[in-house]
């Protein structure tokens, strides 16, 4: 071969070997992806993907619909459920005998706070609550102030003296001294006029 055409032909080689090295064949279109929470007539061209709807775990509680009555998994859920329930409402109360009115009830609560004054120089402090395990015996000294059996007197499940119409007390220490016993009457409402009072 002549050194004219072997010239012509190692560039045409090269040329070949360039374009190879820098041609690519060309993908097929890919599909676009569908959101999940997409609808077939969403689909089409131009319609905007909606978000996709938070993930639901196995914990998570199920809604129920407004006004339907809870539905428990075990029987040990129903029992704690019964149980809140009790504690919320106060015992049925028997009604009292004649001689009993609800200022002599509030009454004795009064002599109950003045004796464990007498017996630690000071009141009981705290709520409803914490005054009543006091009187209980949960005092420094361990002295039982309070049966609420001999003395007919209600505790409720929360562990705190109701009245005579199954309401809490309510104790206002005036002074190291001096504690204000107040039952709230026969309406439930604390600071009106069917307050009974001991200060």
């Amino acid at each position: 071969m002549s050194p004219r055409l072997r010239i012509p032909l190692i560039l045409a080689a090269i040329a070949l070997a360039c374009v190879g090295l820098w041609w690519r064949p060309a993908r097929p279109p890919q599909p676009k992806p569908v959101p999940v929470s997409a609808s077939p007539a969403e689909t089409g061209a131009g319609a905007a993907p909606r978000e996709s709807p938070s993930p639901v775990f196995a914990h998570s509680p199920t809604p129920r619909p407004p006004g339907s009555a809870p539905r428990y998994s075990t029987a040990a859920e129903s029992r704690l459920q019964q149980a809140a329930a009790a504690s919320s409402s106060p015992p049925p109360l028997t009604p009292l005998p004649a001689h009993r009115t609800p200022e002599t009830e509030t009454r004795k609560i009064k002599f109950l706070v003045r004796d464990y004054r007498a017996a630690h120089g000071e009141n009981p402090v705290g709520s409803n609550a914490e005054i009543t395990r006091a009187l209980l015996g949960k005092n420094p000294r361990g002295i039982k102030f309070l049966d609420p059996a001999a003395l007919g007197l209600a505790i409720s499940p929360a562990g705190e003296l109701l009245d005579s119409w199954g309401h809490p007390y309510f104790f206002h220490a005036v002074s190291g001294t001096q504690m204000e016993v107040r039952s709230a009457g026969p309406d439930g409402l604390l600071f009106t006029a069917d307050d009974v009072i001991v200060p």
